[in-house]
């Protein structure tokens, strides 16, 4: 296995998918589009157990699959990954990418010319409910199950890798979104 340090110093996630965010955000091109999530998809499915720094990198991909307009049409696509980190993946969202997660299901179900993909993600927020809810008891937030607490400095380093289109660290409110 990788294991959450490459031999780069870092989390092996970071490295993997900080160029793929960056090729999202600089790329117009609908097939380079179409390749960074499923490429995402594919790294869910095959290592997303081991991702300990990438998961902000991981949702501001989906996030903005969601709300940038030329990539709407790759919407069906994007929400395959949305629903797998909500069916395998919420006990490891460290706690500040879980509220990001919320906003990126959140804009999924802001869809209006995506019907399924919209009724999906309302599904998926009931799924985060549930999840919520069967942690508030706990003494442990949701997510402090993750292989290693991060350190102040390297919240704010995610944190900075994180370029929602208000500029922010985590994605604006869905409202936000559709004005924008």
């Amino acid at each position: 296995g990788w294991g959450s340090q490459g031999g780069w110093g870092g989390g092996w996630d970071r490295h993997v998918l900080s160029p793929l965010e960056e090729l999202q955000r600089r790329c117009a091109h609908r097939e380079t589009q179409e390749r960074v999530l499923q490429c995402v998809h594919q790294l869910l499915r095959s290592c997303g157990a081991g991702l300990v720094e990438g998961w902000l990198l991981i949702l501001s991909i989906l996030w903005r699959a969601a709300t940038k307009p030329a990539l709407l049409p790759l919407l069906p696509l994007a929400i395959r990954s949305v629903q797998l980190i909500a069916s395998d993946f919420l006990p490891s969202l460290p706690p500040p990418c879980l509220l990001a997660y919320v906003e990126v299901a959140a804009a999924y179900g802001n869809q209006a010319d995506h019907l399924n993909a919209s009724l999906t993600a309302i599904g998926l927020q009931w799924t985060i409910s549930d999840f919520l809810l069967e942690y508030a008891a706990d003494e442990d937030p949701p997510g402090a199950s993750s292989a290693a607490e991060p350190t102040d400095e390297e919240e704010e380093d995610e944190e900075d890798a994180f370029p929602a289109p208000s500029g922010r660290a985590s994605p604006p409110p869905p409202a936000a979104a559709a004005s924008a």
